[in-house]
């Protein structure tokens, strides 16, 4: 049986009760060993029974609401046991964000991403809703379990499972298929309630997981990537995250295109700490290409993103230092009014003393390029 725990406040325990209920069938099936504090007995010491069933934990559920972070014990003896298995693949963790909180502005928690939008907890629907997310949660806590089953068994893998609405408004598109992609996007929009809430979207998200050689994932993407376009607002910090970090650098690569088309439309919406990850040297080159692309586009707006490129000039890795020259000669070719001269002059000073010749040079052209350019003014009809 697959072990799971089940991590929360006990001023949440009527989502855990909710919970427990919607995953007794598939504990009477003997797929699951489902375990909570709750299992605890009298005289039983506590916190190493609560440390026990997370060793064996092999999915985590998280009930995430503001008691849920602002519990000392949760935040500093559960959630880093649980995110250390995570890492090492031992342990799937599912968050279902069951009240308003502060989900999405916690970094460790932002790699996993939740069931439902942070913006929309559990504790703000409708009660059929949330009743609906909680199916929503056993059916992933099934999926993990029989993926287990069959890898201990030598069966073969389960299958990723789609959602029969997203096959239905994606069917059809193939890879580079944007124009139809485009199409599927205006029905995405078109879905999205009174308060922001999208499903179908949501639903599309999931299909980064679906293996890369099959069509729906291609289908999804694209319009995933479509959708953002024309609603910005569609897309959270967590999901985004959660694409960035994905193994499929396809995955990743869709997530920095994304970054690229904000920078362009909503500047101010970047998630820059994602480009910063994702605009690496040794990233593939269609994930860095789009995430380097995007934050030279941003700097339109903001011209001190341009020092990421300057601070990369610092690294000790040869190939580093030339990726990022790379960059700033492309912007001194294509805007040269973004480049600060002054902070070139300080970069060539820096490069002579430690004697890098190849870097100096090339730098050295830029600096005679842009010198003789009019500043771009951060407020152009400012003071």
């Amino acid at each position: 049986m697959t072990s799971v725990v089940i991590s929360y406040s006990h001023k949440d325990t009527r989502w855990l009760s909710r919970l427990v209920v919607h995953l007794r069938p598939l504990e009477n099936a003997g797929l699951i060993d489902l375990w909570a504090d709750t299992r605890i007995k009298a005289g039983e010491d506590w916190v190493k029974e609560i440390e026990a069933g997370l060793a064996k934990a092999r999915v985590a559920i998280l009930l995430v609401s503001a008691d849920f972070l602002a519990s000392e014990f949760i935040t500093s003896k559960e959630l880093p046991a649980l995110l250390q298995k995570a890492k090492r693949r031992e342990c799937k963790v599912v968050s279902v964000i069951v009240g308003p909180c502060l989900f999405g502005r916690i970094r460790d928690l932002q790699q996993f991403q939740a069931i439902n939008s942070p913006e929309r907890s559990l504790a703000g629907m409708r009660k059929v809703q949330a009743e609906e997310w909680l199916v929503k949660t056993a059916e992933i806590i099934l999926d993990a379990a029989r993926d287990q089953k069959e890898r201990a068994t030598g069966g073969p893998q389960r299958k990723f499972r789609g959602d029969p609405k997203v096959d239905d408004l994606i069917n059809g598109i193939k890879l580079a298929d944007r124009d139809r992609a485009a199409e599927a996007a205006l029905k995405v929009v078109a879905r999205t309630g009174s308060e922001g809430q999208n499903e179908i979207f949501e639903s599309l998200l999931s299909y980064q997981d679906c293996p890369d050689d099959d069509d729906r994932f291609w289908g999804a993407s694209h319009t995933v990537e479509s959708s953002v376009r024309l609603a910005p607002w569609l897309i959270g910090h967590a999901q985004l995250s959660r694409m960035a970090g994905h193994d499929n650098f396809s995955v990743r690569s869709s997530a920095a295109s994304i970054c690229m088309d904000l920078a362009h439309s909503t500047p101010d919406c970047v998630p820059l700490d994602i480009l910063l990850k994702l605009s690496v040297y040794d990233e593939d080159w269609y994930v860095q290409a789009p995430a380097n692309a995007a934050l030279k586009a941003m700097a339109r707006s903001f011209p001190d993103v341009l020092r990421v490129f300057y601070m990369r000039l610092h690294s000790n890795v040869e190939e580093e230092r030339a990726h990022s020259v790379a960059q700033i000669e492309d912007v001194a070719a294509n805007e040269p009014g973004l480049i600060e001269p002054r902070l070139m002059r300080s970069e060539l000073a820096r490069l002579k003393r430690i004697g890098d010749d190849k870097i100096f040079r090339r730098l050295s052209k830029v600096l005679a390029k842009v010198k003789r350019v009019k500043r771009t003014g951060l407020y152009r009809y400012g003071l």
